[in-house]
């Protein structure tokens, strides 16, 4: 698909006048890449998602006009982590002047695919995935944004869980089978024997769609699993609906790590919100395509975390303890409080 949207736009410039096929090349080149999300997902169309649509409005305060003031090239894995080799040195091949990139597994192979390209990306913690030096000086083609803020997090996460669920000995830990060893899930696993919980892991493996989703909850019964944490991957963030779904089809409850996912429609959530991040990420590629240089551009953290809980999502959880079939919650934010992080 890729090929064939490349092989077409050359021979429409290659239709246009010689001043207006120049003009079109010398527009700035950017490539934005996701693990998971369909292209559609990405670009002005009724499925886009808020949060594209919060870097894209952004995008277009700061002047820029697909198609007339910058170009804009869509990149997908899938969900498919085994993809993401082949699909950096694609993406790097086309020459982008600027990557806008979420994941930082994805990002990881980006920069190893090219070590001048600058890349904007959205990941967990930058040092720990060796993407960056300090988080203040990144040293590479590498900055961003990051919504961890440490163990902090993960500890709140854990207490939550638990205030909802008192007796629950047993969490589930809902994330890429990759993202089951790193810095957050060691972190949450010695929380949680602290308090004498049980972390269950639930991988999911490659390729991430709804049939892996269904099979990782099927066998839930079965691991007794009690609550269930959601890791921040962006293969579950794409997927949320569908987690929302099946949610509340085991009568679970569960927490998520970003502010967004309570937003629309996940019982809790506490962390960053993935749309000012987003935002942050478009003023990021401004400042590169006007001449700075991403290895004196510190990594940002969020400086408020959102604490969101969906009072639709709350009402069906106790419409389901009290015996009737919990529904589906709408999009709806009940109510949240804000905290300063660490």
């Amino acid at each position: 698909m890729r090929r064939r949207e490349f092989l077409a736009s050359l021979a429409g410039a290659a239709s246009l006048p010689l001043g207006a096929a120049a003009q079109q090349r010398k527009l700035p080149l950017l490539a934005m890449v996701h693990p998971s999300n369909p292209v559609e997902v990405m670009s002005r169309s009724p499925s886009l998602s808020e949060s594209n649509r919060a870097f894209l409005d952004e995008l277009t305060r700061l002047g820029y006009v697909e198609g007339e003031t910058i170009r804009i090239d869509r990149w997908t894995a899938e969900g498919k982590a085994e993809r993401f080799a082949a699909l950096a040195q694609e993406v790097a091949q086309s020459r982008p002047d600027v990557i806008h990139a979420i994941s930082a597994r994805l990002t990881q192979h980006l920069r190893a695919a090219s070590s001048e390209i600058a890349i904007v990306a959205m990941t967990a913690d930058p040092v720990a995935w060796g993407l960056a030096t300090s988080l203040a000086r990144p040293g590479g083609n590498v900055t961003g944004v990051t919504a961890d803020v440490g163990t902090e997090l993960v500890t709140k996460h854990l207490e939550l869980l638990r205030e909802l669920t008192p007796t629950a000995s047993r969490l589930g830990l809902l994330a890429p089978k990759a993202l089951l060893d790193s810095v957050y899930a060691r972190a949450l696993r010695d929380a949680a024997q602290k308090v004498g919980v049980a972390i269950i892991p639930l991988p999911l493996e490659s390729p991430i769609n709804e049939a892996e989703y269904r099979r990782v909850f099927a066998a839930i019964p079965a691991n007794q699993v009690h609550g269930v944490i959601v890791g921040d991957a962006p293969e579950n963030f794409a997927n949320r609906s569908l987690i929302f779904e099946l949610m509340a089809d085991h009568r679970l409850p569960a927490i998520y790590a970003a502010a967004d996912y309570a937003r629309s429609g996940g019982l809790m959530s506490s962390g960053a919100v993935f749309t000012d991040l987003m935002r942050r990420m478009a003023q990021f590629v401004d400042q590169i395509l006007k001449g700075a240089k991403p290895s004196e551009m510190p990594f940002e953290q969020p400086t408020r975390l959102h604490l969101v809980i969906n009072l639709k999502a709350a009402e069906s959880r106790s419409a389901a303890l009290a015996g009737v079939r919990p529904g589906f919650a709408a999009p709806a934010t009940g109510s949240s409080a804000d905290r300063p992080s660490r």
